[in-house]
Parts: C-alpha cells; structure tokens; sequence
C-alpha cells in the first residue's frame, strides 16, 4: 500500500457521506498534521457544526450553513476561525437553500465567518466555482467586493 502521509498534495482529509447517517462520535480524528474536515451542518442543526467541530477537532467544515440559526455557533465560528466551504448551487438544489438571494453564506460572511465558495459535483449540479461567483452576485445575495474578498482570504491573500 503506499501511503500518502508527508506528500504536499495531500493536506487534508474530508469526512464526507451522509451526515446524518451516524452519531459523529463514531469518527476519530486522524492526527498526522493534515487539515481534517467534515460535512455537516447542511442537513443537521447549527450545534451539530458545534459537536462536530470539538469532537473530530475540526479546522474546516464542508457547508455548515445551518451554523446561521444560532447566534452562538457563528461566534464559535468566528472566535476558532473554523472555515466553511460552502457549496451554494448545490444547497440550493438539494433544497437546503430557498433561493440563491436568501443563501446564508452572505449572512455568515458578513458576520465574520470565514468562509469559501465552491462547487459540487459538476455533472449533478451543472456548476463549477466560476458560476457560483456569478450566481451569488447575480442573485444579490453579495456584492463584487465582497466577493472578492471571500476569493483573496481563499487563496490565502489575505
């Protein structure tokens, strides 16, 4: 088996699946020095980005729009610099999200959340980060600058 540990193409690990398919108490976090992720949040409750994040020792969550119903979980966020790798399109479709306009991540963003956009699978969802910039600004939900903003603390510019 050859293994991957040390090579710099390899920086994180991302739990991904159905997240309500199990209690995340069942998941060990791997302490190699990689980023450690984990989807959830997009169908579970704002605490569950909370539990999810000091049981598995989290850094980045994949979606964690939920994180918006609680006041307490975006100050979580903000306090730890958890980041939030948001897929809009995708939330949208899964009807996670009414509309693209009232997408949380313009909410989150603004409250200082950290977070990133990104794309789904393409084929399944007829999107790639390009459109999801466009479509948020298109929509309303942010502005060019802020935009630019999340893109520049993406690509770590900021």
């Amino acid at each position: 088996m050859n293994h991957f540990w040390g090579h710099k193409e390899f920086y994180s690990i991302d739990l991904y699946g159905d997240e309500m398919a199990q209690p995340i108490e069942n998941f060990v976090p791997i302490d190699n020095g990689l980023v450690f992720k984990a989807h959830v949040g997009e169908w579970g409750t704002a605490q569950d980005v909370v539990s999810a994040v000091n049981i598995l020792h989290l850094q980045e969550v994949q979606h964690g729009i939920n994180a918006v119903q609680d006041e307490s979980v975006i100050d979580f966020l903000v306090e730890r610099n958890i980041r939030l790798n948001i897929t809009p399109t995708s939330n949208v479709l899964l009807g996670r999200v009414s509309d693209m306009k009232k997408h949380p991540i313009g909410q989150l963003y603004r409250k200082g959340v950290n977070v990133t956009i990104n794309s789904d699978d393409v084929l399944i969802f007829d999107s790639d980060v390009s459109k999801e910039y466009l479509r948020l600004y298109q929509s309303g939900c942010l502005t060019a600058e802020e935009l630019n903003d999340i893109r520049k603390n993406g690509l770590g510019m900021v």
